[in-house]
């Protein structure tokens, strides 16, 4: 290992004893930490099990709800590993709904009709808004279903499609407003279904696809198709400007009176013209721009936790392990300090946005373990967060004696578990541990999934472990 006065990785220091800054002060540069790949230890073999599913078994246990004011049931492991996987699946959604031509050209997206002042960034946030409000008129369109049904459901007598899934989990993270809406609904009492949906992620692409009795509940309920990607790729043209093939007023559509700019003629040629334009038409516009606001500002936290990709990390059981009891100190700390807003680490963030997709749990969890209920107010500018992060760093090293940063990388999250297993391996206090030994053990590791990540993102057969 190299001797020199490079600046070391950012570790996560509250869970680092002496031990591990001793494995810090040998690592190499930061984060060029086990970066070389060599091919010689791989192979090609079957497929590669990144994320394990052993994770996830807890998944198909049925855990208690709330069962008094005393309770206190945080998120456990495999249901912040299926978050993860749900945030990869949203920013593939968006990444092909940004990529598609038809889409694009439905909302007009073209160079013949681009102003000389549209950047690309401002057609990729218009075309994806877009995308989101159309998503929230079949939110609202499933979630009425739901209320007309009349029955009080604990979980969800089928999935919905993937667009108002992501809806629905947006809502969920703005848990005062959610309370104030559905309250009394059908679903502020029906947990976020994260067995369902770990069921049908393809790892590998982070594909979504659903069994034929939900696509045909879900139509049938609705009478929505199941698909909106496929709806919009298909949305109709005008028949009056053919052979021009112009698509219909799509980027013209909005929530309220002024639903469309699609004319009686055209709602006559197209029966999803016609559907899409009452939809439109009865959504009240306060909550349904609400709604699609609060989905635009959770995609800030999607490109956050893909960046991380910690769903696909060697370190991922221990990350979230650790981000678990972070976010009990988190709590701890909102009940000791009640009158400072207390910020999250991008870790806590995740384990307390996984805990508010049990609306009615989260409301008792919160009130049993902080004296009080907890609302997530995702609309705070930045100064103030940076004002309000200062202070909790302070109040967190004060009163649990640790620091509150991690830096969140592969490297630094694999070396924190290695050293954690170290110390909880029963080793005596006055045994040498051969700490080289340890971080060439994860060096072999490290290289191996950084090798599967890179051949999976080219689609290429990923290798074995040897």
């Amino acid at each position: 290992m190299p001797n020199d006065n490079t600046p070391r990785p950012n570790m996560p220091l509250d869970t680092l004893s002496s031990l591990h800054k001793t494995a810090i002060q040998m690592a190499t540069p930061a984060h060029n930490f086990f970066l070389e790949i060599s091919p010689n230890i791989y192979s090609s073999g079957e497929p590669v099990d990144i994320p394990s599913e052993k994770i996830f078994k807890p998944l198909k246990q049925k855990l208690p709800g709330p069962s008094s004011s005393q309770s206190w049931t945080p998120p456990n492991v495999a249901e912040c590993a299926a978050h993860l996987e749900f945030l990869e699946v949203i920013y593939d959604m968006r990444e092909k709904v940004l990529a598609s031509n038809p889409i694009g050209l439905a909302m007009r997206y073209e160079s013949k009709y681009k102003p000389d002042d549209l950047t690309i960034e401002a057609w990729h946030k218009g075309k994806w808004a877009k995308y989101v409000e159309f998503a929230v008129v079949r939110f609202l369109t499933w979630r009425e279903t739901l209320v007309s049904n009349a029955v009080t459901y604990e979980v969800l007598p089928y999935l919905p499609s993937l667009d108002i899934l992501m809806v629905w989990h947006s809502v969920l993270l703005n848990p005062a407003t959610f309370r104030k809406n559905h309250k009394r609904e059908p679903l502020y009492k029906i947990k976020f279904p994260w067995e369902a949906i770990h069921s049908h992620i393809d790892k590998n692409s982070w594909g979504f696809s659903h069994s034929q009795d939900d696509r045909n509940n879900f139509e049938r309920h609705t009478g929505l198709d199941h698909v909106l990607f496929k709806t919009l790729e298909d949305w109709p043209k005008d028949p009056v400007r053919a052979p021009k093939q112009q698509y219909i007023g799509l980027k013209d559509f909005r929530f309220g009176k002024n639903a469309g700019a699609a004319n009686p003629l055209n709602l006559q040629h197209s029966k999803v013209l016609a559907f899409y334009y009452k939809k439109f038409l009865h959504a009240e516009p306060t909550l349904s721009e609400a709604l699609r606001d609060a989905v635009l500002r959770q995609g800030k936290f999607i490109d956050k936790m893909h960046d991380f990709l910690w769903i696909r990390s060697p370190a991922l059981e221990g990350t979230l392990q650790r981000a678990i009891g972070r976010y009990e100190n988190f709590c701890e700390l909102m009940r000791r300090v009640p009158s400072v807003m207390i910020i999250p680490m991008q870790d806590i963030e995740l384990v307390w946005h996984t805990h508010q997709c049990a609306a009615a749990q989260y409301v008792s969890d919160t009130q049993a373990r902080v004296g009080r209920f907890i609302n997530h107010d995702d609309a705070i500018r930045p100064g103030k967060l940076n004002d309000g992060f200062e202070r909790t760093a302070r109040l967190y090293r004060e009163h649990f004696s640790k620091d509150y940063s991690i830096c969140g990388c592969w490297d630094c999250e694999l070396l924190a578990s290695a050293m954690k297993d170290v110390l909880n391996s029963g080793t005596d206090m006055g045994t040498v541990v051969d700490v080289e030994h340890v971080i060439q053990k994860q060096q072999k590791l490290m290289k191996w999934y950084r090798a599967v990540e890179i051949k999976r993102r080219k689609h290429e057969v990923l290798p074995s472990w040897e």
